[in-house]
């Protein structure tokens, strides 16, 4: 089924649900979703989002931000919107809606090598508490500890002691 969205995947970031949150679009084996930033800080392409425990209801996949402690397994996906997602506004709702990939063959997730501890292909990772990027979960060929993950398709060395870039396989579904 042939579907006319709005909105572009990657450039773009809207004022108005311009998609009705919540909606997936599925291009040439990805899955994306039309989100609202409702964190208080802004996301950036790549920034690992999730959803909020706390939000249980109508808009527990609309609605995403970094991560809880409580929320680790709810991953929502990668953030997709080049010019980011303005920080949540109770005055304003300025460009805080957007895209996440949540199914997906990803180049741009944001990922950190913590406690010395490299990431190589094939590694789960997960999310980390108050965080926008994944960390090492378990090695390949382990039973991740969350069902929404992200894995590893290149390595990080232990040595790099900042958020990076890296691609991975989403799978926040």
């Amino acid at each position: 089924m042939k579907n006319v969205w709005n909105t572009p995947l990657v450039s773009d970031r809207r004022d108005w649900d311009a998609e009705g949150v919540g909606s997936v679009r599925i291009e040439g084996g990805h899955a994306f979703r039309w989100v609202e930033n409702t964190h208080t800080s802004a996301l950036t392409l790549g920034d690992v989002v999730f959803h909020d425990l706390d939000d249980a209801g109508a808009t527990l996949v609309t609605e995403v931000s970094r991560c809880a402690t409580a929320d680790l397994f709810l991953m929502a996906g990668v953030v997709m919107a080049t010019d980011g997602l303005a920080a949540y506004s109770s005055s304003a709702k300025t460009m805080r809606y957007g895209w996440i990939q949540i199914f997906g063959y990803n180049a741009d997730i944001n990922a950190y090598a913590s406690g010395g501890t490299a990431i190589v292909a094939g590694d789960s990772l997960k999310g980390v508490n108050d965080a926008l990027y994944v960390v090492h979960d378990q090695n390949p060929g382990v039973a991740p500890i969350y069902q929404r993950k992200i894995m590893a398709i290149e390595g990080l060395a232990s040595s790099v002691t900042v958020a990076t870039t890296i691609k991975g396989f989403v799978h926040c579904i």
